[in-house]
């Protein structure tokens, strides 16, 4: 009987202790701006977005918050010269579609029996 009870009440701290071990872990929030990184055997590091991780032995190395700056402010200068001349593009392209809308609109007008009185 003592067994029993022994093995009960082991049993129920372990499901408590493993509950409580559960929801600490799901409870903790990742600020904005972060995510959570795997690196190694489980280990787990918060690091800005983006931000490079690197491990030399049993180092965990993050990059510098310059040299994420830096890297960052480059990126967005690539993307932003993209967007530029896609939008350029985009602008070419819809100006030879205004002007063969309205060559089309012109020869309609002047092939209608009324349109060119």
């Amino acid at each position: 009987m003592k067994m029993r009870t022994l093995f009960f009440v082991t049993a129920v701290i372990l499901l408590l202790w493993m509950r409580h071990g559960f929801s600490q872990e799901e409870g903790q929030d990742i600020p904005a701006g972060m995510e959570k990184v795997t690196v190694g055997r489980g280990a787990e590091v918060v690091v800005p977005k983006g931000a490079r991780v690197t491990k030399r032995g049993d180092l965990v190395v993050l990059e510098s918050a310059n040299e994420y700056v830096g890297r960052k402010v480059s990126e967005l200068e690539e993307r932003l010269e993209k967007i530029e001349k896609d939008q350029k593009e985009l602008r070419q392209k819809m100006e030879v579609l205004a002007k063969a809308l309205s060559d089309s609109a012109n020869q309609t007008f002047a092939s209608s029996p009324n349109g060119g009185e």
